[in-house]
């Protein structure tokens, strides 16, 4: 692993991001939930999580996953060199001051899951321009230096391994959305 992170500025436009927001604004938002659905430990946990979420399919949004993909692949080539072959799914999630949004330290790996697979690169794009809100800064803890959570402009995405220890600041202004999603391969070894 050349990097704990990679971050591509910019790489969706701002028509992009708001055509995004718009479409997941058609359905109702859910609580963000915490655990492993695998173990039933999936739950709501506002002393840990406070944010909304709605799940993004591919038949709504395959313009994002192929973007994605595309750019993912050279990433991780590039960065990470780790082994993925799989896009599940896309999280939309909402941090708004109304309720503190907020999502104390944790990491993407799910490690019992019942396909024999794990997520390996997160995968995180910004999609409102930072004028908008105050707080929720995307933090990850590093061993080289620390990590850029000021690099959080619109269209701006963020790759960073599964593994990785993160999370995001109280939201003290405003509301910020993004697209959460994890590149997933053969389990760890």
């Amino acid at each position: 692993m050349k990097s704990q992170w990679a971050i591509w500025r910019e790489l969706f436009s701002h028509e992009e991001c708001d055509s995004i927001i718009e479409r997941v604004y058609q359905n109702e938002l859910e609580d963000g939930t915490v655990g492993n659905e695998v173990l039933s430990t999936r739950k709501v946990d506002p002393s840990y999580r406070k944010s909304k979420i709605q799940w993004m399919g591919r038949d709504q949004f395959e313009n994002v996953f192929d973007k994605l993909w595309k750019y993912t692949i050279d990433v991780n080539q590039e960065f990470f060199q780790t082994h993925i072959d799989f896009l599940e799914s896309m999280q939309f999630a909402e941090y708004d001051e109304s309720y503190d949004g907020m999502f104390n330290e944790h990491q993407d790996v799910i490690w019992k899951t019942d396909n024999n697979r794990h997520r390996k690169l997160t995968c995180i794009i910004h999609l409102t321009d930072p004028s908008e809100f105050e707080g929720c800064e995307l933090n990850m803890r590093c061993e080289s230096q620390d990590f850029p959570n000021h690099v959080k402009t619109k269209g701006t995405v963020v790759w960073f391994p599964a593994l990785a220890t993160h999370w995001v600041t109280p939201i003290t202004k405003g509301r910020r959305n993004s697209v959460v999603c994890w590149f997933e391969g053969p389990q760890w070894r």
